[in-house]
């Protein structure tokens, strides 16, 4: 049985890998293949003859794609023989990064960019006359960045139109998928914040969404497609972005995983913020361009590409949702993998080609895995939505029978009989009696028709009326005291009141003399805690949610685990009495209820 099983695992594990990797190599090949020039044009790439002219004014062969050796703010001077072939209409483009350029035919200044105004990531494109055929080139390029200063980047040569035509074809398709996505990541935020009343995972939803959204800005933003982005340079939008998306996807992460509550993740998330306004800082104060903090960034993201492995490969080994998931799921953690080993590989390439790394394969997988994660999320959310329907209707029952419990006939005969004798001896204490009965009578059949959730003070006192009622039959016999040292939080209706009448029926009403039920409320250290306790008969722990006198006990506590992700635990000793302790995350007002089934 255990072979067998052992091969069904490796057979799901293979067939989902061969999924994965043929999603990714489709990405790839249509990103590419969308890319190819259709043919039928007078685009050429100028690659041959070019000579680096150094600062004593000796030339030096290069070819393109090298990088020189110079500093920031140093000019790269190269030259070389403008083509014959040709006439009207010729021009020359090519890409600079953050660089000024101007460019020089014959001696004679045809353009210039970036002298006098603050420089981007721009296609330069340079009208050259027919006069000039064959004459001497010359580009000049001064970057104020050294991870970017010597580059020799390919020179277009060719009609105007047909180089348009070029470029859009070679950049447009990832321009297009990262418009794509925008709207998408949009559309999940407005979606999240529109269906959180329904159950809908809000967080989880707005973090994926803020994450698509970064994702395809930063896409968009490295196509080389000339595009306005509200009058923000996109080589500092590209850096900002890359500062601020590990801390999105820690915070997505932590939705998605338990990983969350342990002390290495907050380390590696504060060293994300702190990598992001350091890196803003520095920047409005002027002590540095955002550009320069590519650096720490790129280490940063390593640091995180590692941690995040390091947290999925414990998922994956303490969870059966990829033990004996699916092969989605399997694929679910491919993905994951794979956006981690493509940012690793991209990023030694980078290092590796001298900063001239284009970021196909990174993209690719990136776009792969927000698939992946969309399709997981809205699968999740569709059976949390399941779950939630029938915790609904779970909670109904719960709720009704709760109400049914409080409303016993021998509650309701005894506590007439304590009002009538009342009638006779105390009128007055009679008809404050029948107002405080009358109340808790009316709470209850509104209970039914609550939110879940209902203030503190309500709670407190519907118990109030309940004890008061008792003190009236039991008299001195029965003491009750609080404690209430904060109120201004939500519980589920009848939550407390079964507890206290718990102590008063099982604890006080066998002990000879009587007893004192004591109500405690504090919140300690961000959690709220709830004790009723009393020093009467005592119970035995065992035979809560067993018997059926304390079947509304059990109730209780599913509706607090349920609802308020809190607990409830029993102490109690025969013949010295007990204490119930219910405990819960402190959160201020009402609690957001979409998230009670995560």
């Amino acid at each position: 049985m255990g072979e067998m099983r052992r091969r069904q695992k490796w057979k799901r594990n293979v067939f989902a890998g061969l999924i994965y990797f043929a999603l990714l190599t489709g990405i790839i090949v249509v990103k590419e293949g969308a890319r190819v020039y259709p043919g039928g044009g007078e685009v050429e790439i100028l690659k041959d003859g070019w000579m680096w002219v150094q600062s004593d004014g000796t030339e030096v062969p290069v070819e393109v794609r090298d990088r020189v050796k110079i500093g920031k703010g140093e000019p790269l001077i190269i030259k070389n023989q403008i083509p014959e072939e040709g006439g009207h209409g010729m021009s020359l483009s090519f890409w600079s990064t953050m660089e000024s350029v101007r460019v020089w035919a014959d001696g004679e200044l045809l353009y210039e960019y970036g002298t006098d105004t603050d420089v981007d990531r721009i296609w330069n494109h340079v009208y050259i006359p027919e006069d000039k055929a064959g004459k001497e080139l010359i580009i000049e390029k001064i970057c104020p960045y050294s991870i970017y200063a010597g580059q020799i980047r390919p020179v277009i040569w060719g009609y105007y139109p047909e180089i348009q035509y070029f470029l859009m074809n070679r950049y447009y398709p990832d321009y297009i998928i990262g418009q794509l996505l925008i709207l998408f990541g949009v559309f999940l935020i407005a979606a999240s914040l529109l269906m959180k009343s329904r159950h809908f995972p809000l967080k989880r939803g707005l973090y994926l969404g803020l994450f698509i959204l970064l994702i395809s800005v930063w896409i968009c933003s490295e196509t080389r497609i000339p595009v306005d982005y509200w009058g923000i340079n996109s080589m500092r939008l590209s850096c900002t972005i890359l500062m601020i998306v590990p801390i999105v996807y820690l915070l997505f992460i932590r939705e998605l995983t338990e990983g969350s509550t342990r002390r290495d993740y907050h380390i590696v998330l504060s060293i994300a913020c702190i990598n992001a306004a350091g890196g803003i800082l520095v920047t409005l104060l002027g002590l540095a361009d955002i550009v320069d903090t590519l650096y720490p960034t790129h280490i940063v993201i390593f640091l995180i590409a590692g941690f995040i492995a390091y947290s999925w490969g414990k998922e994956w080994k303490r969870t059966k949702r990829y033990k004996d998931g699916s092969w989605y799921n399997v694929i679910e953690f491919l993905g994951t993998v794979g956006m981690i080993v493509s940012i690793i590989a991209e990023g030694i390439i980078f290092y590796v080609d001298e900063y001239r790394s284009t970021g196909t394969y990174v993209q690719s997988a990136l776009i792969l895995y927000i698939l992946i994660l969309t399709v997981s999320f809205f699968k999740d959310a569709a059976i949390q939505a399941d779950q939630a329907d029938m915790f609904a209707r779970e909670l109904e029952e719960s709720r009704m029978k709760m109400m049914i419990s409080q409303i016993r006939p021998h509650f309701l005969y005894n506590t007439l009989l304590a009002i009538q004798e009342l009638c006779y001896t105390a009128p007055e204490k009679a008809a404050d009696t029948i107002v405080t009965f009358a109340d808790y009578l009316r709470s209850n059949m509104n209970f039914l028709k609550e939110e879940p959730l209902v203030p503190f003070e309500r709670e407190l006192k519907h118990v109030e009326n309940y004890m008061e009622i008792q003190q009236v039959r039991f008299g001195r016999e029965l003491k009750f005291t609080t404690d209430i040292r904060c109120k201004d939080f939500y519980v589920p209706p009848l939550s407390v009141q079964p507890i206290v009448e718990n102590a008063v029926q099982h604890g006080i009403r066998g002990c000879p003399g009587g007893g004192i039920v004591r109500l405690v409320v504090e919140n300690r250290d961000g959690r709220i805690y709830i004790i009723t306790e009393d020093n009467g008969v005592g119970l035995d722990t065992n035979l809560l949610g067993k018997s059926e006198g304390f079947s509304a006990m059990e109730n209780v506590g599913r509706r607090i685990e349920k609802l308020l992700d809190g607990e409830m635990a029993a102490e109690s000793k025969i013949g010295m009495g007990t204490r119930i302790t219910i405990s819960f995350p402190y959160r201020k007002g009402r609690i957001d209820e979409s998230n009670h089934s995560r």
